[in-house]
């Protein structure tokens, strides 16, 4: 029983690796590294219109949930604060601003428009289902900043927190069932040929002849 346990560890040991995360700040290189991507933009009101929710916000088959109230909203409403040349944005009016989104099953690639409310740049934390965070100092006022994540692990979902400013924007929420990262199959890859390496070295000492008793 010997070999098969340090089998069993390799193994375990292999599998345990934490997820691997490649972070994107613009649209173009993201959007190459995948194929099909669902792409949510908001866009639902007349002009100088917005629309209230309560906590939770379902679009698609994505829901969004706020610290409070989420809106979306048109930029001609008052383009002092939502004028992004991006069209309706999704909005948490409250004084911590943070929006999660609560993805479908098998996404392992997130992109995002992130928007500071108020005229100056705000960082904003961003926190993955897998425990990661990241922290996003967006542009000025009046300049989208993006953000994207693909990893090796599926996603159920982010969460965006305004730390310096007051609202939080987000806008053209990308998703995509991307596949996992070529390191996920370098582990796998790895500990078969550990496994051939202690075969050869059992067979080299005569370990196939051994019997437990």
């Amino acid at each position: 029983m010997g070999k098969w346990a340090v089998l069993m560890l390799l193994l375990a040991v292999t599998s345990a690796t934490q997820a691997s995360i490649i972070t994107f700040n613009d649209w173009d290189t993201f959007s190459s590294r995948l194929g099909s991507v669902t792409t949510i933009d908001f866009e639902e009101n007349e002009r100088r219109r917005w629309r209230s929710y309560h906590e939770q916000a379902h679009f698609t088959d994505v829901v969004f949930q706020g610290s409070g109230n989420l809106y979306t909203v048109d930029p001609d409403y008052y383009r002092r604060f939502y004028d992004w040349d991006s069209g309706d944005v999704l909005s948490d009016q409250q004084a911590d601003g943070r929006i999660t989104a609560y993805l479908p099953q098998s996404i392992y690639a997130i992109g995002v428009d992130l928007m500071t409310f108020r005229p100056f740049a705000s960082d904003v934390r961003v926190v993955l289902s897998s425990g990661d965070i990241f922290d996003i100092a967006t542009a000025n006022h009046h300049q989208r900043t993006f953000a994207g994540f693909i990893s090796d692990e599926a996603i159920s979902s982010i969460s965006f927190e305004s730390l310096s400013g007051r609202f939080l924007n987000i806008d053209n929420f990308a998703y995509s069932a991307q596949v996992p990262e070529p390191r996920t199959y370098l582990l796998f890859g790895s500990a078969i040929l550990v496994l051939v390496f202690f075969r050869r070295r059992w067979k080299q000492f005569g370990g196939d002849n051994y019997t437990d008793k």
